[in-house]
């Protein structure tokens, strides 16, 4: 029997019970979800593979979607060199949905971390993990959220 996904619990009808014991992220984070979901804390898309050249009907140079796709990420978040070339192995020839995990705190923004998982239909299967934040409370992050958007 495949593993399912965690369930939230719900503080009230536009909050989620977040519990990472990262109390700022906790605060700030209302959901958790998976696919393609632009919410506070949390920002998730699917990624193309490199392979994939065709879209409605035109066609692109190899490598071009994905880097479509990673545009919002490398836009918003910091990500090294490392990072993306892990993104870019993982999505060489197979689609997957990245997630990044942040708050902000004034106009300060600390992303902790990002998720990698390939699937859909609630049968999203993690590939890997990668903390970047600043401290040990955002492996904290990516630990607790990680069983909420991948098996």
């Amino acid at each position: 029997m495949p593993k399912k996904l965690k369930k939230l619990g719900w503080i009230h009808g536009n909050k989620a019970r977040i519990q990472t014991g990262h109390k700022t992220f906790d605060r700030y984070c209302t959901y958790l979800g998976t696919g393609n979901i632009c919410g506070d804390g949390q920002l998730g898309g699917c990624i193309r593979p490199a392979n994939e050249v065709e879209c409605n009907g035109r066609l692109f140079e190899h490598g071009a979607l994905r880097q479509f796709d990673l545009d919002p990420f490398r836009k918003a978040f910091p990500m090294s060199s490392q990072l993306l070339d892990k993104i870019r192995k993982a999505t060489e020839t197979e689609p997957a949905i990245l997630y990044a995990l942040y708050h902000y705190k004034g106009d300060r923004m600390t992303c902790h971390g990002f998720i990698l998982t390939r699937g859909s239909s609630q049968n999203y299967r993690r590939i890997w993990t990668e903390c970047t934040g600043p401290t040990h409370k955002s492996q904290q992050v990516i630990d607790w959220c990680k069983d909420y958007s991948s098996t």
